[in-house]
């Protein structure tokens, strides 16, 4: 994965305070082509980690980053998609 956009770390940063996760919690992309499967988890040293304002707010197993190489997760129509 390439990145993540404005809206969709805006997003996730709001998702992981509402669920109440842990400083040390990220949300995790769990393969999904919709990128709306996630679940709150801890990083693991392989996975490919992407920042929003200062916190990691999103990890990517290194399996799934090789298939979604040259796409952005985005947030749009109430939604998290990619790009």
């Amino acid at each position: 994965m390439d990145g993540i956009t404005r809206r969709a770390g805006e997003r996730l940063k709001a998702l992981l305070k509402q669920k109440g996760a842990a400083s040390d919690q990220c949300l995790r992309y769990l393969g999904s082509e919709d990128g709306e499967d996630m679940m709150i988890d801890r990083p693991h040293p392989t996975d490919e980690r992407f920042e929003y304002g200062g916190p990691t707010v999103l990890l990517v197993d290194a399996k799934s980053s090789i298939t979604l190489a040259g796409r952005t997760l985005d947030y749009q129509d109430g939604r998290f998609c990619l790009t």
